[in-house]
């Protein structure tokens, strides 16, 4: 889907479409298409992805119930629902665990890391 071929992810869609009650987790990608949707200003396409993949927002995994919440922010913004949006955004994040590092090297040294980040090499 990344490279735009968006036709073909939405055949691929079709075929795994069914496997979404059996299992949940090895279709959980099947949210990155309401982004295809938005693009194309299908916006009542995402919305029914999104009322069918409700339960992984109430999913166990902390990464399904992530990214459920964020493929609702972009489709709630496509409503024009910036609110509601900002709220699904928040609970995008809600579990992230904030892990601190010591960047005082690298801030010594290379900038910040957006410095040291833009100079890598593009793979």
């Amino acid at each position: 889907m990344e490279l735009g071929q968006w036709d073909e992810a939405l055949e691929i869609a079709e075929d795994l479409w069914p496997e979404q009650e059996r299992a949940p987790r090895d279709v959980s990608d099947l949210l990155r298409l309401v982004l295809v949707h938005r693009a194309r200003g299908e916006v009542e396409r995402g919305r029914a992805i999104m009322d069918a993949l409700t339960p992984v927002g109430a999913s166990e995994e902390s990464q399904m119930r992530a990214a459920y919440h964020a493929a609702n922010a972009c489709q709630l913004l496509a409503e024009g629902r910036a609110e509601e949006a900002l709220a699904a955004a928040e609970l995008a994040v809600a579990d992230a665990e904030v892990v601190g590092i010591n960047a005082f090297y690298l801030a010594y040294g290379l900038g910040t890391f957006h410095c040291m980040s833009q100079q890598q090499p593009a793979v």
